[in-house]
């Protein structure tokens, strides 16, 4: 069987299950569904400053980069640590704080811009747990999470998507 090889990558919003993502902490509800489409803001309970986001995927997917916004005027309640658990239904509070993450990001300076992630420790997703923490403030905000990546086994070219970057810099 010859595997495609894509070097673009795709917003992968169409290919998350809605109904079975969910969030723990969040107040007054757990339904991600407005900040996954960027229409609503989500805010964690007052005096309990984190968030855990479950994101089920219709299919596997390969994530590259992934895009956390907060608006600007929500600086001291914008979240500063993210860790992302790959293919870990099962996580919770405790395990989140405990356990090392697939990926752990410092947020600073990088709200509201792609961030990239290892693409090898994030092929063949089926789900995602994210955790979003701020030690200092009251509650964090989040007003948006979008997914780039490519959907189902296909992989990247990873020697094409460097060729391309390098002459689309020059």
């Amino acid at each position: 069987m010859t595997m495609k090889l894509h070097t673009k990558e795709v917003n992968l919003l169409s290919l998350i299950n809605e109904e079975g993502s969910t969030g723990l902490n969040i107040e007054g509800k757990n339904d991600i569904k407005g900040i996954l489409q960027g229409i609503e803001f989500i805010k964690s309970n007052i005096n309990e400053p984190e968030i855990l986001i479950y994101v089920k995927f219709t299919v596997l997917v390969n994530i590259t980069k992934i895009l956390v916004d907060s608006k600007p005027e929500n600086i001291d309640n914008t979240p500063e640590t993210l860790k992302i658990f790959a293919n870990s239904s099962n996580t919770d509070f405790s395990d989140a704080v405990t356990n090392a993450a697939t990926e752990t990001i410092k947020l600073e300076g990088k709200i509201g811009s792609k961030i990239g992630l290892n693409i090898s420790r994030f092929r063949k997703i089926s789900e995602l747990v994210l955790y979003f923490t701020r030690e200092d403030a009251e509650f964090i905000q989040l007003n948006s999470i979008q997914f780039y990546g490519t959907p189902g086994e296909e992989l990247f070219n990873v020697e094409q998507m460097k060729k391309q970057n390098k002459n689309k810099y020059k």
